[in-house]
């Protein structure tokens, strides 16, 4: 009796014959692409705002272009750093628990920006 491994797809039967494996791993090839280059635009653009939003960044917090520059030096620096811990981590965990996990912390700092606003607000009406 031959083993099989479980297929990754759930409540998919696994694959009887060659031509059946070969359409698996294309549309399972397909969809990880498609899944990838999605968080790849994604994360273009979540890298470009910051730049597209700095002059407003700058009026509403009286930052001048020297201090938005180290902002955004600071930001890329950060973004740098957890590089190589990160494909670290992924060779250790695996690519899929981590990118799993990248977005879900991208997901909840995300949500935080919000409560700054919030808590800057709050902040500023108590103060005076």
């Amino acid at each position: 009796m031959q083993h099989r491994a479980p297929s990754p797809v759930p409540d998919e039967e696994p694959p009887t014959t060659e031509s059946d494996t070969a359409r698996r791993i294309a549309r399972i090839g397909a969809l990880t692409t498609g899944l990838l280059f999605t968080a790849w635009v994604v994360d273009y653009i979540d890298r470009l705002v910051i730049a597209l939003a700095l002059p407003d960044i700058g009026k509403a917090f009286h930052v001048d272009k020297a201090e938005q520059g180290l902002v955004v030096t600071v930001f890329f620096i950060a973004y740098m750093a957890c590089q190589v811990p990160g494909g670290l981590m992924a060779d250790r965990f695996g690519s899929r628990p981590m990118m799993v996990t990248a977005l879900v912390a991208w997901s909840l700092f995300t949500g935080f920006t919000g409560l700054v606003y919030r808590v800057t607000v709050k902040h500023h009406v108590t103060q005076h």
